[in-house]
């Protein structure tokens, strides 16, 4: 790949001639290989080779901002030039100090790199795929629709004008598979996605029989009629993407300086239940977004948001921290899923891996504790408001508990709620860790918890 750190030399040194006040080089190259399945069959595998950066200026307070592939030396340079272009057209922003100081990086990460994915072909991948959709299809009128796997290799460099030069080098693996069964005019689906830094340990068997039960679920799934307010278990993944979309957006510096949290002044106060723990980590072995730098080169490290149900601190990027007069450590821009468009923007204020420590009991002993119940596997879109908490979720597969056992699968139903208020209503914490990846797999941040079980969700269905 592309001689990263040369790179933005050049670009320091020429900006250092041009007399801008400060300047920001983040160069990234990486390499992917892809397969695609469709209607069970493969479809078609890719490989191909990228690299860009982004350059970010400061004219005093007027700061400007551009990005480009890299395909040859000149391209840098010309990222260079827009950027200071734009600063010079645009407005002071009477915030902005510096970019990030040279810090020595004391942490370390395990397990984000994984050598056999750069080993490995998209023809290799292809054959993983084929074993999910052979494991699926083992059931009878069985289908795959759509199916894909793509791994990255990638490395990443950032230098500044305070003389801060970092870099890191990881590896991607993003998985999205469907099934579908139709019998006797009904039709059911199973959706399953993976976002890991390891290609090995996956077991693609296991992806192709998990989508297939969920298909089978669905089919023989009744519609839920009228309303059901009882304890709620909420699968691992889901929830983590429920908290990435109203929890990380809640901690966020930016949105605490902007007073857009609701929780912008909370610290201190306890908010939630005494059994929630929730943490930043960017030092999570083998964590998505895991790091010994954030990508602005600032060192990581782990944060405790909320313990024992107390609101600790909110998190930072540089620009954030001096305006709160905090730590940073925060600035992200690189997606958990793909390390494309990662150069396309500045980095802004995210959490890492947000994680919620695991409790002690396995699923299936939260379901027997409960007399009533509802158990959640997978939503058709498990966002949340994130200024409220509120939602309205519908359920893909779902099932009513009944004393301690699951009775029957359900559809045609909205999970109703709060969840800002449920994380005060907590009544078991499992011990299923996972990872619920963002909506958009070019977002930045991860979220990892275990299935968790909660009071005052309401299931609601047809009249």
């Amino acid at each position: 790949m592309m001689d990263l750190g040369s790179v933005n030399e050049r670009v320091i040194s020429k900006a250092t001639k041009e007399g801008v006040s400060a300047v920001e080089s983040f160069s990234v190259s990486w390499r992917s290989k892809s397969a695609y399945i469709e209607d069970s069959r493969p479809n078609f595998a890719i490989e191909d080779e990228q690299s860009g950066m982004g350059v970010k200026v400061a004219l005093g307070k007027k700061v400007g901002f551009a990005s480009s592939s890299l395909q040859k030396d000149e391209d840098a340079l010309a990222a260079l030039d827009a950027a200071i272009k734009i600063a010079k057209l645009s407005p002071e922003d009477t915030h902005f100090e510096s970019f990030p100081p040279i810090k020595e990086v004391t942490g370390s990460v395990e397990g984000v790199y994984d050598g056999t994915i750069p080993e490995s072909s998209s023809v290799d991948l292809m054959d993983r795929a084929m074993i999910v959709v052979e494991s699926a299809t083992a059931t009878k009128d069985m289908e795959v629709p759509k199916g894909m796997i793509r791994a990255q290799d990638y490395e990443f460099r950032i230098s500044n004008s305070t003389g801060l030069e970092n870099g890191h080098r990881g590896t991607l693996l993003f998985l999205s598979f469907s099934s579908k069964i139709a019998e006797g005019g009904k039709s059911g689906e199973g959706i399953e996605k993976v976002y890991s830094t390891q290609l090995k340990g996956i077991d693609f068997e296991s992806i192709g029989e998990k989508i297939s039960s969920r298909a089978i679920n669905t089919i023989n799934a009744t519609a839920f009629k009228g309303k059901l307010e009882a304890p709620v278990i909420i699968a691992n993944s889901e929830l983590g993407q429920m908290l990435l979309s109203s929890v990380a957006f809640a901690v966020s510096g930016e949105h605490v300086n902007k007073k857009r949290s609701p929780w912008a002044d909370k610290i201190g106060s306890k908010m939630f239940s005494e059994s929630l723990n929730i943490k930043d980590d960017p030092l999570l072995p083998g964590g998505m977004q895991s790091a010994p730098i954030d990508d602005e080169g600032t060192p990581a490290v782990r944060k405790t948001l909320v313990e024992k149900g107390v609101l600790k601190q909110f998190i930072y990027d540089h620009y954030n921290a001096q305006i709160a007069e905090q730590e940073g450590g925060n600035g992200f821009r690189r997606g958990v899923g793909t390390i494309e468009k990662s150069h396309f923007i500045p980095a802004s204020c995210s959490v890492s891996n947000l994680t919620i420590p695991p409790g002690s009991k396995g699923l299936d002993e939260m379901i027997s504790e409960l007399d009533k119940g509802i158990y959640v596997e997978k939503f058709a879109a498990p966002e949340v408001n994130q200024f409220s908490g509120a939602f309205g979720l519908e359920v893909r597969n779902a099932a009513l508990i009944e004393k301690g056992e699951i009775r029957e699968y359900v559809k045609f139903a909205l999970l109703t709620g709060n969840l800002y208020e449920g994380l005060g209503k907590v009544l078991m914490i499992g011990n299923d860790s996972a990872i619920g990846g963002p909506w958009m797999v070019s977002s930045p941040g991860a979220a990892y918890c275990p299935s968790v079980a909660f009071d005052g969700f309401q299931l609601v269905g047809q009249e």
